[in-house]
């Protein structure tokens, strides 16, 4: 027969130190989830929105996503074509025509806001959506219309 051996007991303060590093891991873990789950829509739209757009429009690399909403929602993406021009491609997210639209043939307004390339009544325009204002400018002469 051999002799059993006793088992250390663990000191408070290490239960008190395993159970906060635990309460710790668990958080994070919860956070991490939180965020993947809330993002991952949003990144599905916006893979599907690149695929769509480069392959049928001219746009080769893509700088920027935006979902604009103005009296349509549109998916935005600015990039540059083949040939290294500053292109914006729309595509509305009901469905419908794609436009695509040369970013040297508007003029932004003078605003130190961030601008989005949108569409409105049927016409592009310049976007600036923040927590306090919302403005939209004409695509053509950076004048606000709205």
């Amino acid at each position: 027969m051999s002799p059993m051996k006793k088992r250390k007991k663990m000191s408070v303060l290490d239960q008190l130190v395993m159970g906060i590093l635990g309460i710790v891991a668990v958080s994070f873990l919860a956070i991490f989830a939180t965020f993947y789950f809330v993002a991952s829509p949003y990144q599905k739209t916006e893979r599907a929105a690149i695929a769509i757009a480069k392959e049928k429009t001219s746009l080769k690399t893509v700088k920027t996503f935006e979902i604009v909403t103005t009296d349509v929602s549109v998916y935005s993406l600015t990039g540059e074509d083949a040939a290294g021009k500053n292109i914006a491609v729309l595509l509305p997210k009901s469905g419908g025509a794609i436009q695509t639209i040369s970013l040297e043939n508007g003029k932004k307004p003078t605003t130190t806001d961030p601008l989005s390339v949108g569409w409105y009544k049927n016409q592009p325009v310049w976007e600036s959506n923040t927590p306090t204002a919302f403005k939209l400018y004409d695509f053509k002469t950076g004048k606000q219309i709205y």
